[in-house]
């Protein structure tokens, strides 16, 4: 992963990049314009060579997902939530030995993760991508697994597995390699299905140690691979565990390995629109392409994201006729996003701060649009509000997912010389949209036209005042 610049060689030691993500998250949030310049944001996020980012070179989003986490997780320790991106995003695997005779461990690992990477290539579907992780490599012949207490080689599994699940689960589907036969970079257009719901369960160490310990009850010898897996839990059992997420959010990549494009669809969890009442799309979900955001049919996701092949229309001239033939579709899901599903919750009524310091202060800092309170602001929040449960609740709350995050989802407080400059630049932007907009020129037309068509009778005569005005008081 890309190291996040030190305290000598960047100001305030890499809090730069933290403040201007809190500048984008404010213009997200209170700007009247169609889109966010993310220019300054590009020049404080620094490559493994302490450099701005250069936007005319194409960059891998896993690898800049890596690295912008790496660097906001160094400026987070300076804060008083230095474990937030671990509290939403943050999991564990555990790397296993595994004796091939008999299922005992013979070596085990722990390791943190922010995005798990699946094979997609020849795989039906994400799920077999899943199943192919937790499988494990076997360890014969000359590379035999030496036990570190007998000294003895002996035949081994090699696997990694789940061990615990972060609130939101990023699964990044592998879809560049190298050809060693044409010695270039090439992207991987398989067909591959992802679901609106994932069940976690059977990837996890827990689910894979009680399989083996069935399988030894039943009189199996050796090691039962992963791919002997029964994944038919029901998903009442595993909601009730935590182990059921939804899908939230695809972003799809378009082109090739050297050149293309990258773009998103995002569901909305605080409304779904109706297409009935407002003639969009059902399902929630929205469509977001640099500065195109439009709503988005949910049944169009796998016309969109799970790339393959599609038929087109093309002139045969041999035969002179129109005849159908199949291209390989440039668009592919390359990052899934999906959220633990949790029980509906009342949304906490939201404590209002006298005031929310900025990045620059160390009481607080935000990250991801989540505002993080600092220790006084919580004490003032309870004193305000009466009740301390009420304040918004972040990092061990958030193990059992982001619903309570969801559920207080309102519009935040921002640093007030942020918003200063937000508003300002809307009131100039409003200025500008309306003295142009035929609708508003047509309404200020009207509404003069109004004042000047009062009816003669109802205004006061001038000589009928002057006359009143001679007369003397009885």
């Amino acid at each position: 992963p890309i190291s996040a610049p030190s305290a000598a060689s960047s100001p305030e030691g890499g809090r730069e990049l933290l403040y201007h993500l809190q500048v984008m998250f404010t213009y997200l949030q209170e700007s009247e314009k169609r889109a966010f310049d993310t220019k300054d944001f590009c020049a404080a996020y620094r490559d493994f060579e302490n450099l701005p980012m250069n936007t005319s070179v194409q960059m891998d989003v896993d690898e800049f997902l890596n690295g912008l986490f790496d660097q906001l997780e160094c400026a987070l320790r300076e804060t008083h939530q230095p474990k937030l991106l671990q509290s939403l995003f943050g999991g564990t695997v555990v790397n296993q030995i595994v004796s091939k005779e008999g299922g005992r461990k013979l070596s085990e690992r722990i390791e943190p993760f922010y995005v798990i990477s699946i094979e997609v290539k020849s795989k039906a579907s994400v799920l077999e991508g899943l199943s192919q992780f937790v499988e494990g490599e076997l360890l014969d012949g000359d590379n035999k697994y030496k036990c570190e207490d007998t000294q003895e080689y002996v035949e081994a599994v090699k696997r990694c597995c789940v061990d615990a699940l972060p609130p939101v689960l990023i699964l990044h589907l592998k879809r560049f390699e190298f050809d060693f036969d044409q010695m270039k970079k090439m992207k991987v257009n398989d067909h591959c299905e992802f679901p609106p719901t994932i069940n976690m369960r059977p990837y996890t160490v827990q689910a894979l140690e009680k399989q083996q310990q069935r399988a030894r009850a039943a009189g199996a010898a050796d090691f039962v691979a992963a791919e002997s897996v029964d994944p038919a839990d029901t998903d009442a059992e595993a909601f009730s565990e935590g182990y059921l997420y939804q899908l939230v959010g695809v972003l799809v990549h378009t082109g090739t390995a050297d050149s293309g494009h990258y773009y998103s669809f995002i569901k909305e969890r605080r409304c779904a629109p109706s297409s009935a009442a407002r003639g969009r799309a059902t399902g929630g979900w929205l469509h977001f392409n640099d500065t195109l955001v439009e709503w988005f049919d949910e049944k169009e996701i796998g016309k969109c994201c799970f790339g393959g092949v599609e038929p087109f229309i093309a002139w045969d001239s041999e035969g002179d006729k129109h005849v159908q033939r199949t291209q390989v579709k440039p668009n592919s899901a390359y990052m899934l996003f999906y959220e633990r599903v949790e029980t509906q919750r009342p949304a906490p009524t939201p404590a209002t701060p006298a005031a929310v310091p900025d990045a620059a202060d160390e009481s607080a800092a935000t990250a991801g649009g989540a505002r993080i309170p600092s220790a006084s602001a919580c004490d003032s929040c309870a004193s305000e509000s009466g009740d301390a449960s009420l304040l918004p609740v972040y990092g061990a709350e958030a193990q059992r997912g982001s619903a309570r995050l969801q559920a207080s989802a309102v519009s935040v407080k921002v640093p007030e010389h942020i918003a200063r400059t937000v508003w300002v630049e809307n009131m100039q932007f409003l200025h500008d949209r309306y003295v142009i907009d035929p609708l508003h020129f047509d309404c200020l037309q009207r509404i003069v036209a109004l004042a000047l068509e009062q009816p003669a009778a109802a205004q006061p005569q001038p000589e009928l005042q002057l006359e009143s005005a001679r007369q003397p008081a009885a």
